[in-house]
């Protein structure tokens, strides 16, 4: 009835598959996220069984974070109705900042249940700043969003992005833009998105002297810099979903799956 007996395995049958479930429904949808070690073309297969009258007890690694151990610092599904947001990483849970009582949580999303925050007034995710955080080079943000209302230059996901920090917003007129401050580029923005339809926004930028620098939308690399230099600055500034903390800007829209990572992904990984 709650799951406790679900496993993955891979092809052979006979290598476990780490999962998280994520919201569980007898009576309709489930959502479980599960690590998979490789897609091979179309013929990569995962395995979900049940039943096992020794296997009742959900494994600890289905709450751990063990399954989001692939270099993720934070991962937020953003499907709570009510509470903190879950760090399904770690213990970095966001805090609904809502001053007019107008953000829907657990509203219908892409995967689950997601947020819409109002925009155009005080409403973001505030998640406290950590050493994980603190990510100079060698970082990639995702994130998942529908809509374009809200002040120009309002953040997805931000930990600054004004002199400090870093952010993956939107620019004037909807084109999204991957901001590092500190590094020779510090902007990279795409084409204009619609607001009508889902966007998988993300941005990495490597580690080492000469950097590669990426904005992606749709799974699709949409602005690219191979020859950044310098760091991010390091700000103390809180991690915020769907707004920046040194401005004014609100972003307005649904978002789900916010993801930091301490590895910049390759195209690969982006488009998978």
């Amino acid at each position: 009835a709650t799951g406790g007996d679900l496993r993955f395995v891979d092809s052979t049958q006979t290598r476990l598959l780490r999962h998280e479930i994520e919201t569980w429904n007898t009576n309709g949808s489930s959502y479980i996220w599960v690590r998979v070690p490789a897609l091979a073309g179309t013929t990569t297969a995962v395995w979900a069984v049940w039943g096992n009258p020794a296997q009742v007890t959900a494994p600890a690694f289905s709450t751990n974070g063990e399954t989001w151990s692939e270099s993720y610092v934070g991962v937020w599904h953003l499907g709570e109705t009510s509470g903190s947001f879950k760090d399904s990483v770690s213990t970095n849970h966001g805090t609904l900042v809502d001053a007019n009582a107008n953000a829907v949580r657990g509203t219908n999303s892409l995967i689950g249940g997601g947020i819409r925050l109002a925009g155009s007034e005080t409403d973001f995710i505030e998640i406290a700043n950590e050493a994980n955080f603190k990510l100079s080079s060698n970082l990639t943000l995702m994130v998942w969003a529908k809509g374009l209302s809200g002040q120009d230059w309002a953040p997805w996901v931000s930990k600054r992005g004004e002199t400090a920090g870093y952010a993956l917003r939107k620019r004037a007129g909807g084109a999204p833009d991957w901001c590092t401050r500190g590094t020779t580029v510090e902007e990279l923005n795409g084409p204009t998105v619609d607001a009508a339809n889902w966007h998988f926004i993300a941005g990495t930028l490597s580690a080492g002297a000469t950097k590669t620098k990426r904005l992606f939308i749709d799974g699709a690399v949409a602005a690219e810099n191979t020859g950044v230099t310098g760091n991010i600055a390091d700000t103390p500034d809180n991690l915020l979903i769907g707004a920046r903390t040194n401005a004014t800007a609100y972003w307005g829209g649904i978002i789900d799956e916010v993801r930091v990572s301490r590895i910049a992904r390759s195209t690969n990984w982006v488009w998978a």
